[in-house]
């Protein structure tokens, strides 16, 4: 039995030599291919990488120093931005009418003196906070600035004013 048992444990150590040998091989197969990948590799292939990873657009600053740079800037009009002020109406009719002529979201209709009568008397200056920051009460919800953060706060206050206008009359 003790030669059987030899003899297993030679195909036990042979077979495990094998496994290593196969390792060992692969291993340096793989490096080898990695190798030649590496080698393969050229500058052209990089360059279609950094053309598609580059800025859509460069910032041409007047302190370059090129003629053409300098004489195109020069050549762009100046524009001068002039902020429209609108009406409390127009305010009223762009961004108040949709919720307060229907009573959406709780919110009180023009023309219903009741549901303003409690607001009001909270004064002018909760009145302009709720509008302009938002506001969520009981009664219902008011999205800051009527939802229309692009309008100022100027904007909301003429808005509000010829709301009480409207109201008390």
């Amino acid at each position: 039995m003790s030669i059987n048992k030899k003899k297993q444990d030679n195909k036990d150590i042979k077979l495990g030599l094998v496994l290593v040998l196969v390792i060992i091989l692969s291993t340096v197969i793989m490096l080898q291919k990695t190798a030649d990948l590496v080698k393969d590799r050229r500058a052209s292939k990089f360059e279609t990488i950094d053309s598609r990873i580059e800025p859509f657009g460069k910032v041409n600053m007047p302190s370059s120093g090129t003629v053409e740079s300098v004489a195109v800037i020069n050549s762009i009009e100046k524009s001068e931005t002039i902020a429209k002020v609108y009406t409390g109406s127009e305010i009223y009719n762009m961004a108040c009418t949709a919720c307060h002529t229907a009573g959406i979201a709780g919110s009180p209709k023009l023309t219903d003196t009741l549901n303003w009568e409690p607001r009001i008397k909270q004064g002018i200056d909760t009145l302009r906070a709720h509008a302009i920051n938002g506001y969520t009460g009981l009664a219902g919800y008011m999205p800051p600035k009527g939802g229309r953060l692009d309008l100022s706060d100027m904007d909301i206050n003429n808005a509000i004013d010829y709301m009480l206008s409207q109201i008390q009359q």
